[in-house]
């Protein structure tokens, strides 16, 4: 397992970080007994907080194997080598999950000198052509006699600024359930995404005394991506916790709207209440920024 990494540390205690994970691995062995060799390879851009955990996954592999068994030359006869011989077929597919959690060590310290403002000569640069080598900055400390006061920028539509700071929400349907014991149920986690989300990572925990979660499946929001997008689930069940995520390989596309990330199927194994509650989540857009989501549980009554 070869990874590479390249960080960038913001001053909002934030880390993103650029990674090329590749994976080699034996295959099979070809013609006279040589070793194929079998590479997979990933790329993304994450962003982290400080010392938070996100999952990376998409380094699936699907293997098929056919083997031919029984008497050397009967089972080659067309048509009548079946009742000599018999076909084995093995279909195997595998996945690679890494958990990844950077710490920042040590931040750029900031000065008196950096909080100074600086003034901006702008003349003769205009907003096509003008570009960071172009802008020299010299410092005042206060701004010249003559200038023209500054221009505020107009203010938004109001339409246009709620669509912008729209709510991203992540909530369980229903709410609120009493099932009698031993009996079987759904939860659907539902997303309501009002930004484009390549990446997440989502727990939730329950009381494992009362319920007990039998499997997860994938909802119709992820194949908003495809068929072939990565689906994660980690399931814990006597600490109650299960871990829910994707992760798209194509970097530049991500899943937007309203719809079913996951279906939770429990069993009801003893009388009393569990609360499902979203633990942890943390989401990315396809250029690497933090999506925030505002989170929702629910209520089980086992009686």
């Amino acid at each position: 397992i070869e990874v590479k990494i390249k960080p960038k540390v913001h001053l909002e205690k934030e880390v993103t970080l650029e990674m090329d994970i590749k994976v080699t691995s034996l295959g099979g062995k070809g013609y006279a007994d040589i070793p194929i060799i079998q590479n997979r390879e990933i790329k993304n851009v994450m962003r982290f907080k400080d010392g938070e955990t996100k999952l990376i996954a998409g380094l699936l592999r699907d293997e098929e194997r056919k083997t031919l068994k029984g008497i050397p030359g009967l089972k080659d006869i067309p048509v009548l080598g079946r009742l000599f011989g018999a076909e084995d077929t093995t279909i195997e597919q595998t996945d690679m999950i890494l958990t990844i959690t950077p710490y920042i060590i040590r931040s750029i310290p900031w000065s008196d000198e950096d909080r100074k403002p600086l003034w901006v000569e702008l003349e003769g640069i205009t907003s096509s052509t003008a570009s960071p080598r172009d802008i020299r900055a010299s410092e005042y400390s206060e701004v010249p006699a003559g200038l023209p006061p500054l221009q505020r920028e107009p203010p938004k539509p109001q339409s246009e600024e709620k669509k912008e700071t729209g709510e991203n929400r992540a909530f369980l349907e229903p709410p609120q359930l009493e099932i009698p014991p031993k009996g079987e149920f759904r939860i659907n986690i539902i997303l309501n995404c009002s930004q484009e989300v390549a990446n997440m990572s989502l727990s939730l925990n329950f009381n494992p005394q009362v319920l007990r979660l039998k499997d997860v499946t994938e909802g119709g929001l992820i194949r908003q991506l495809g068929e072939k997008v990565p689906f994660l689930k980690s399931i814990n069940g006597p600490t109650g916790m299960v871990t829910i995520g994707f992760s798209n390989p194509d970097m530049a596309k991500g899943v937007k709207g309203a719809g079913s990330l996951a279906v939770l199927v429990f069993e009801a194994a003893n009388p009393g209440e569990s609360a499902l509650s979203v633990t942890s989540l943390s989401a990315n857009s396809p250029k690497g920024t933090s999506v925030s989501f505002k989170s929702s549980g629910a209520k089980i009554i086992v009686r």
